[in-house]
This record gives C-alpha cells, sequence and structure tokens, in this order.
C-alpha cells in the first residue's frame, strides 16, 4: 500500500518519530488508525444511545406524556442556580 501525504500531515508523522516515541512513520500511521476506528465506534455507540432517546421520547409523546417545555427549562436553569451558588458557598 501507498499513501500519499499532504506536507503538513507528511511533517506531521515525521515529527512524532523524531520525538522517539514511535519507530517509524508506519506506526504513527497504524496509532492514528486505531485511533479513528476507535472514534468511529465511540460515535456509533453515541447516535445509537441518540436514537434510543428520540424513541423513548416519542413513546412518551404518544401516550400523552409531553412536559411543557417551558417548565422544563425553569427546572433547568433552576438547577443550574443552585449548583452555582454552591460552588460559591464552598
Amino acid at each position: 500500500m501507498n499513501v500519499s501525504l499532504t506536507p503538513q500531515l507528511q511533517g506531521f508523522v515525521e515529527a512524532k518519530v523524531k520525538s522517539g516515541r514511535y519507530q517509524s512513520s508506519s506506526e504513527v500511521v497504524r496509532e492514528s488508525l486505531r485511533l479513528m476506528e476507535q472514534r468511529d465506534q465511540a460515535n456509533a455507540a453515541a447516535l445509537v444511545e441518540v436514537r434510543r432517546k428520540v424513541a423513548v421520547g416519542l413513546d412518551q409523546a404518544r401516550r400523552g406524556e409531553l412536559r411543557d417545555g417551558e417548565d422544563v427549562i425553569a427546572r433547568v436553569h433552576d438547577r443550574l442556580a443552585g449548583c452555582r451558588n454552591r460552588r460559591k458557598a464552598s
């Protein structure tokens, strides 16, 4: 496999090798790909969780269990104010 890099990325890879943490450019690329794979898996898991929460919300809406948006926002503001007050008291 042959990979072409922009001059900026080539410099980045070379700097990583020069730092001594990696023995070769291939190690840098392999580590980069592992991190990309981990990020993709984390993003996929987060998407599944968001979809699950949306499904729960839609089910609640169908059952008529909706909350007033203004009430929810007021509660969030109250919680934030409480957190700020506790930090100031500490």
